[in-house]
């Protein structure tokens, strides 16, 4: 600590001096070019519209040829061996999951539209599907909409068309 060259280093953070290199700014600004403002494009106000409602079947509907032939199949089924018809019977196709799945959702709109009942069988409470006749449709109150879906997977519909035995489709339509 006696030692004066032992005070004397520089140290690392000191300030560098600082030089221009290019000089000041200019003394006149540059010119400024005059601001023309865009006019804003309106657009015309267009129509309002209402939410679409859903219709009845017998308003035209896209699927709904479909659907009536779902119908027509089910309601000549019913008349031909005059008993309800096993929903999973008439619904699966043991070949393909999509037509399954395409079924299930026809007969959930025909539900929906009153034009078919399910009903669960008292004995072991699976569901049957019977066609409402025009004047069951008529006696029903029109406020009273009830729908029937059913959620399914590959598995279960595996597991179904394995428990009931479907060898091949009951209801097999032109697509």
């Amino acid at each position: 600590r006696e030692n004066p060259s032992f005070w004397e280093f520089s140290f690392p953070q000191e300030v560098p001096v600082y030089g221009y290199l290019f000089g000041t700014f200019a003394a006149t600004p540059p010119e400024q070019r005059p601001r023309v403002r865009r006019q804003v494009e309106r657009q015309q106000i267009a129509e309002l519209k209402a939410p679409e409602t859903v219709d009845k079947l017998e308003k035209t509907e896209e699927g709904s040829q479909m659907v009536s032939r779902v119908n027509r199949f089910i309601t000549k089924w019913y008349k031909q061996h005059q008993k309800a018809l096993s929903y999973f019977h008439c619904v699966l196709d043991p070949d393909s999951f999509s037509r399954s799945v395409e079924n299930i959702y026809h007969v959930s709109f025909l539900v929906r539209d009153g034009m078919l009942a399910v009903d669960l069988d008292e004995e072991h409470g699976l569901p049957f599907i019977t066609p409402v006749s025009a004047t069951q449709q008529e006696r029903r109150d029109i406020t009273d909409e009830k729908q029937f879906i059913v959620s399914i997977d590959m598995k279960r519909w595996q597991d179904l068309v394995e428990a009931f035995n479907i060898r091949k489709p009951l209801m097999v339509l032109k697509r």
